[in-house]
């Protein structure tokens, strides 16, 4: 992979106000700013490298798989591919959009309106701003902290405490996600995603099939913890 230095960085060509950026190594770069007197930000290849606390300007585009050290700042309206991985105690300005399978370290802070694709995952300590919009199978760690009108595959939640986690459960150790959605409580468990009925009927169902009563009694008892939960 190439390594570039800011010489190279600066002299990249400006198409229609964006910076168009190969894919290499752009670790030893620390100034990804708006573009002088242009509006639009950069364009940067799949596969990039960058190295931690760097700070991209508004509108920045990253292809996939690109690599982002700890203590990375982003200004508004960034484009991220699928697959991105970034380091802890990143910050992302609002309206930013992330494709599918991104991955977050701890402590990372969203600006309003961001959207997420499917099978993102995010570390702990997570932080999200109102109007956030996550895809399905999203994955979320301890103490993720949201603001009002966040929606979650599809559905918009009725509280900021969108949901109750449960994991290591059944006899995969798989977590369980409750969703308290305007609509009703919803349920994803591994690749179920349904109303609260629909799960607990779901739940029988397996029983029949695949007998274990300890299973049945677990996740049957998951379910009214989580009606409990979510009753105002």
């Amino acid at each position: 992979m190439e390594i570039f230095t800011q010489a190279d960085f600066d002299a990249f060509p400006v198409v229609f106000e964006t910076r168009h950026c190969p894919s290499g190594d752009y670790r030893r770069i620390r100034n990804f700013g708006r573009l002088n007197s242009f509006a639009g930000g950069s364009l940067f290849g799949r596969h990039s490298t960058f190295e931690s606390t760097n700070t991209f300007g508004e509108g920045c585009s990253f292809g996939a798989t690109t690599y982002f050290g700890h203590n990375c700042r982003f200004e508004k309206g960034c484009l991220f591919s699928s697959s991105c991985m970034f380091g802890s105690n990143c910050d992302f300005g609002k309206a930013c959009v992330f494709e599918s399978t991104c991955s977050f370290g701890s402590h990372a802070e969203f600006g309003i309106e961001c959207i997420f694709g499917n099978g993102c995952d995010f570390g702990l300590d997570s932080n999200f701003r109102s109007r956030s919009v996550f895809g399905r199978y999203c994955t979320f760690g301890p103490t993720a902290y949201f603001k009002n009108d966040c929606s979650f595959e599809g559905h918009k939640a009725r509280t900021s405490n969108p949901y109750l986690a449960i994991d290591r459960a059944g006899t995969v150790n798989r977590k369980t996600y409750f969703f308290d959605f305007e609509d009703g409580i919803y349920v994803r468990s591994g690749c179920f995603f349904g109303t609260l009925q629909a799960f607990r009927s779901k739940v029988k169902h397996d029983e029949a099939f695949y007998p274990s009563e300890k299973k049945t009694a677990v996740y049957l008892g998951f379910a009214d913890l989580a009606e409990i939960q979510f009753k105002d």
